[in-house]
């Protein structure tokens, strides 16, 4: 009796190769990660790398993060989300606008001499509102309105199953005034503005561990949700 050829699982083979093309869509990612900077030449912090790909692969956007450093204005992690390509003009008309209310005052049309000059930019700031937002920069806000509804879901499914102490649950809060947010720790050190002696110092260090244990947490169940997807 001839040997039967091996039963071959078409969905089995198909599940094995979207796994392979997510982990190397993954890799990519994080590889892409390593050669990221910001304005400094600094790149991503290490330890919120993972997390900032699993927000990436997962179609929201990030802009900047950080990993936390015990340190005021940078004291917990946290990851900002926005839309990409913002564009550059948000108001129609707005360098006609902006032109005719410098050269009324006699300024020139820079931002330093803006922030020299309160009386002009409020008049051209109320024109500019006057004349309202672009239909592009309408739909770039519009598309920041989306990735935080999809964020909002995840953090609601994400700790339905997690629980955390109030300090270190992760919420999300509005950045840069045209809804791009951003996710972080729920404590009052987010706030943090101050400078700290040393004993201070170190009960925010301990208090860090727990921040980025939590930010990391819901990395891994961003990860997880990506390649079950």
């Amino acid at each position: 009796m001839p040997e039967q050829s091996p039963r071959i699982e078409v969905g089995n083979i198909i599940e094995s190769d979207k796994r392979a093309e997510k982990e190397r869509a993954w890799k990519s990612r994080l590889k892409e990660l390593d050669h990221i900077t910001d304005g400094l030449g600094e790149g991503i912090d290490e330890n919120i790398k993972e997390v900032v790909a699993a927000f990436s692969v997962n179609g929201l956007n990030t802009l900047q993060s950080c990993e936390g450093h015990g340190k005021p204005y940078r004291s917990t992690p946290w990851v900002w989300i926005e839309a990409p390509d913002e564009p550059d003009i948000k108001y129609i008309r707005e360098k006609e606008v902006l032109d005719e209310v410098a050269e009324r005052y006699g300024m020139p049309n820079e931002d330093k001499a803006w922030e020299e000059n309160e009386v002009a930019w409020m008049e051209a700031s109320k024109l500019l509102e006057q004349n309202g937002k672009t239909p592009e920069f309408k739909a770039w806000q519009s598309e920041n309105k989306r990735l935080r509804k999809i964020t909002e879901e995840l953090l609601t499914e994400f700790y339905v199953g997690h629980s955390a102490d109030p300090a270190t649950r992760i919420i999300l809060q509005d950045e840069g005034g045209f809804d791009a947010f951003k996710a972080h720790n729920d404590g009052e050190d987010y706030d943090l503005t101050e400078e700290l002696d040393e004993k201070q110092k170190n009960g925010l260090e301990k208090r860090l561990l727990k921040y980025r244990e939590e930010m990391e947490s819901f990395g891994k169940f961003l990860k997880e949700k990506y390649f079950s997807g």
